[in-house]
């Protein structure tokens, strides 16, 4: 795609290939329990949603008014979803690691993080099944950790 680089948190925007090429490393559940980790999966996830989205777009020859109103809505509301989730959680995560806070408060925040990211990519993975990123075998390990988180919440 041509036009301006994106900068800052859309940076990925401009790299959409390379990222829905990457593949899982995951052996278990505890894997996940990285910031990074997560980032990636969550990344990986908004590239395809969106990298697919804007390649129909641009096939389609009708006007965009029609592509917009009438044939791709459901596929501009998952684009914009992923992408919010994606940013969502660079902005906190930036947040995190720049807030000087007490270490209790950065441990609080991160627990929160990891919640967010394991909930957005529980609840929608199959992007991830697309890119050829996932495989069956990693989603148990995404349904664990998700399991974990909530467990880390409960009084």
């Amino acid at each position: 795609m041509g036009g301006t680089k994106a900068t800052g948190f859309e940076t990925y925007l401009n790299d959409l290939q390379e990222i829905t090429e990457k593949r899982c490393k995951l052996f278990s559940a505890d894997d996940l329990d990285n910031l990074d980790a997560l980032e990636e999966m969550l990344k990986v996830r908004a590239a395809q949603i969106v990298g697919s989205t804007a390649l129909a777009l641009n096939m389609d020859e009708d006007p965009m008014q029609t592509k917009w109103n009438e044939k791709y809505q459901v596929e501009l509301c998952e684009m914009a979803t992923a992408h919010i989730g994606y940013v969502t959680f660079l902005a906190f995560r930036e947040k995190i690691e720049t807030c000087g806070s007490t270490h209790g408060v950065v441990s609080n925040l991160t627990s929160c993080i990891k919640l967010f990211a394991a909930h957005q990519l529980v609840s929608d993975h199959s992007a991830l099944f697309y890119s050829g990123y996932l495989k069956a075998k990693h989603v148990p390990f995404l349904k664990d950790y998700y399991k974990q988180q909530l467990k880390s919440f409960r009084p």
